[in-house]
């Protein structure tokens, strides 16, 4: 992973901008809108896909919209932090706990309440891990699609294990519809990678 120091919001606007940074060396600031990443339209999701991720030293230009006027910046990235390579592996830490949390729980007490939180725990665990990178194409796609879908079904899980405790029913099994359809809709954006909108986003 490299160092960028900018986030956007829905628009493409730039809504934080760490001191310090790459972005911040680059002169971007907040309130700027990003037209242009690397020669890329910002909108364009699946051209930004395509290109292989950024290596420490690589030099992007972008060009952002400010007070109505187009500005080019020259983007260097650097390597991350030592505070951002720090809360990687709090996150690695994290997610294993719950993993091995889920599965100590399961061992221990052999029951529907317990396999339940066991999965859930399995899959919420996910969140936090960050596999090996691969790079643009068919295989990051499936893998992508594979894991987002993975994590939402862990919060069905999760209300699976909630309700575990009323006799059961077969409205439990309804539990699993919010996270079929959010999860359908990771598989197509994934592969459909339609061009980003302010309204695209926020759903």
């Amino acid at each position: 992973y490299v160092d960028v120091g900018y986030q956007t919001g829905d628009n493409n606007d730039i809504v934080y901008v760490e001191e310090g940074s790459p972005a911040d060396d680059a002169g971007m600031t907040v309130g700027d809108v990003v037209k242009l990443n690397g020669g890329i339209d910002a909108n364009d999701n699946k051209a930004l896909s395509e290109r292989p991720r950024a290596k420490a030293g690589d030099v992007r230009e972008y060009v952002v919209e400010r007070d109505g006027q187009d500005v080019t910046l020259s983007l260097t990235f650097t390597e991350l932090n030592e505070k951002d390579k720090t809360l990687n592996l709090v996150g690695f830490i994290i997610g294993l706990l719950f993993i091995l949390m889920g599965v100590w729980a399961n061992s221990r007490h052999k029951s529907a309440l317990s396999y339940a939180f066991a999965v859930f725990s399995l899959c919420f665990g996910f969140i936090f891990m960050s596999g090996p990178y691969i790079g643009p194409g068919m295989l990051s796609s499936v893998v992508n699609s594979i894991t987002t879908t993975i994590v939402v079904f862990s919060f069905a899980f999760l209300l699976n294990y909630m309700l575990k405790y009323p006799p059961e029913s077969k409205s439990q099994k309804m539990l699993y519809l919010p996270a079929i359809i959010a999860a359908l809709m990771v598989w197509v954006l994934n592969f459909v990678q339609p061009d980003g909108t302010g309204t695209l986003r926020m759903v």
